[in-house]
């Protein structure tokens, strides 16, 4: 028996959407506004469908690969751990003049026991995968605006751009 929970959650960002992919779009800049540690991805280089995504996250480390990329819109990791296997993307999206971002997280469990917690957890996914969601999607959203306010400061000090 399986049993898929699945989450998502939005803000908006009133930064452009280049300024909120550098920090969700790279796995490296995740400890700005998550409390994964430790990241690495293999192959080095850009990053794209396949490539091996590699994290602590509290006292566990975790092997994810990339499902889905695509650049300054979209990317998802997907990996399994014992009982399940888990999926969780970040999407974004222009709104006006800054960046919608949605951040989805869900798994399918595997084996009666996983099932079984997984149908008592469903009716307070909200509560059980809602908060941590808003809670990053908080700090996503602060770490995007302090990045944007840095980078208008840089341009600020230097004159205006080329033409």
């Amino acid at each position: 028996m399986a049993v898929r929970v699945e989450q998502s959650e939005s803000i908006a960002i009133g930064r452009p959407q280049h300024v909120v992919w550098r920090l969700a779009g790279h796995p490296r800049a995740w400890s700005a506004w998550t409390s994964t540690r430790n990241v690495r991805t293999t192959p080095d280089g850009p990053l794209a469908a396949g490539t091996e995504v590699t994290y602590g996250y509290g006292e566990r480390e975790t092997h994810a690969t990339i499902a889905e990329f695509s650049p300054e819109r979209l990317l998802a990791i997907q990996a399994s751990e014992p009982g399940y296997d888990f999926v969780e993307s970040v999407v974004l999206a222009p709104n006006g003049a800054g960046t919608l971002a949605t951040i989805t997280m869900g798994f399918v469990t595997r084996g009666l026991l996983y099932s079984t917690l997984a149908v008592l957890v469903k009716p307070f996914k909200r509560w059980v995968l809602g908060r941590p969601l808003r809670k990053d999607l908080l700090a996503l959203r602060a770490a995007a605006e302090h990045a944007g306010h840095a980078e208008g400061a840089k341009q600020d000090s230097s004159g205006p751009p080329a033409p």
